[in-house]
């Protein structure tokens, strides 16, 4: 058997003075938006019936009337530089620095692509990568980008110990023929397969243009489908069935905001729900420090008062009028939003808590054996979790017995190599995390 070796890099990431708190946290917005052909030209939306200044004039309204903290933009002409555009004209602007964008993807052969926005004072790209075969391994018609952030906390610099968010962005194959949908089906059973094969990630969310007329219908459930089990994803608004033309369905229609088109814009009113951004269940759970905030999801202008009319007529008083003129002019489609809470721990001083000092050292193994003293502990009950890069749990313990000064033993046989995070919490209420490199 290769020994192993585990380097202790030091460890008290706080002083024997600091303990964790469990009660902070930052929220985030995250919007979704088809953009309608933006600086794509084609037969019928050209730059007298889909101009680009209006449109990035009313788009520039919405950002900064919501100031989202991640934005996924489906149909931005494929040019690379229709992101920079987006970003000097739209996001960051009148004083506005925060903006940051993706890595380039477009889909071989498609004047339309992708475009992911995020605020990089509180996130950061940790992986980009896209989705692009189906599971026959013919050509997606558009590429699914996958893109995992991973949360700048005040504190992350001291705790090593922080949140990863992945978010998939896709458009799925417009029309409502039996070839359509099945286009739609495979697309969307290649982004399950892609989730069964990544077990490592743990919140994700789905936002996009889905192009679905009916809930119940293959491509829809092979997402939220019992069938994908816990890897299944949730519509925060509960609101699954036949969207196409039912009045039933009116406050989540998302398409079309005009009733009369132009050429480009489509008409009919807002009688389709293709606009979507869902959740997994560990965000609705609020099972690995990020959750859905209840009520926050909304189709911006959708008062429920829309079914087969505009977003301007009847009279629309939900939002400003300023946003309802804008909606009108960006696109035939709403943007979606919802709010996502990332809780962290920080160090607060001990002497606010009136607690003893308490930490932890760690010693290089012996026969595959991980060694750890506490110090300050007392003679008390309490557990010990190890975590690896991404937040995952690799190994946990309820019930461990700490003694002052007395050695603590962990197998670390089994344990992943690279960065790992161990946290110990006793059951008066102290705890301490440390980091160890296992090679």
């Amino acid at each position: 058997m290769t020994k192993q070796i585990l380097s202790v890099l030091t460890i008290l990431l706080v002083s024997p003075l600091l303990l964790f708190s469990q009660n902070n946290y930052d929220d985030i917005t995250v919007m979704h938006y088809n953009l309608l052909n933006y600086r794509n030209s084609t037969s019928y939306c050209t730059a007298s019936n889909n101009s680009t200044g209006t449109k990035e004039d009313g788009l520039k309204t919405i950002i900064q009337y919501k100031d989202p903290d991640i934005v996924t933009f489906n149909e931005v002409g494929s040019a690379i530089n229709n992101i920079a555009r987006l970003d000097q004209n739209v996001m960051n602007v009148d004083g506005v620095t925060k903006y940051a964008y993706t890595d380039y993807q477009a889909t071989n052969g498609s004047d339309l692509m992708n475009v992911i926005f995020y605020n990089n004072e509180v996130l950061e790209v940790y992986s980009k990568t896209s989705i692009t075969q189906n599971l026959d391994n013919t050509h997606i018609v558009r590429l699914i980008d996958v893109t995992t952030f991973y949360h700048k906390d005040p504190v992350l610099e001291q705790t090593l110990d922080t949140n990863f968010l992945t978010v998939f962005t896709a458009h799925l194959k417009a029309g409502n023929t039996t070839a359509d949908r099945g286009d739609r089906a495979k697309a969307t059973a290649a982004i399950m397969n892609y989730i069964s094969n990544h077990p490592e990630i743990e919140n994700y969310i789905l936002t996009g243009d889905l192009n679905t007329y009916n809930g119940n219908h293959d491509p829809f459930q092979n997402l939220v489908g019992s069938n994908a089990a816990d890897s299944r994803f949730y519509d925060p608004m509960q609101m699954v069935g036949n969207w196409n033309n039912s009045a039933s369905f009116s406050y989540v229609h998302t398409q079309s905001t005009r009733s009369v088109s132009n050429g480009c814009f489509s008409s009919s009113g807002l009688d389709d729900r293709f606009d979507f951004i869902l959740i997994n269940g560990s965000i609705r759970n609020d099972e690995n420090r990020i959750e859905y905030i209840d009520g926050s999801y909304e189709a911006l202008g959708q008062d429920g008062n829309r079914f087969n009319g505009a977003i301007d007529d009847p009279a629309n008083n939900s939002e400003p009028t300023d946003i309802i003129q804008a909606l009108y002019d960006v696109s035939d489609h709403l943007p979606i939003f919802l709010d996502l809470r990332m809780t962290y721990s920080a160090p607060v001083g001990i002497n606010d808590q009136n607690l003893s000092s308490f930490y932890v050292r760690a010693k290089q193994p012996s026969s595959g054996q991980l060694a750890l003293l506490p110090k300050g502990s007392g003679n008390t009950q309490g557990s010990i979790r190890i975590y690896n890069i991404l937040g995952q749990t690799v190994f946990s313990s309820d019930h461990i017995e700490f003694t002052d000064g007395t050695w603590i033993n962990i197998p670390v046989e089994d344990l992943p190599q690279g960065v790992l995070i161990i946290q110990t919490q006793l059951n008066n209420g102290l705890s301490n995390t440390l980091k160890i490199v296992k090679s």
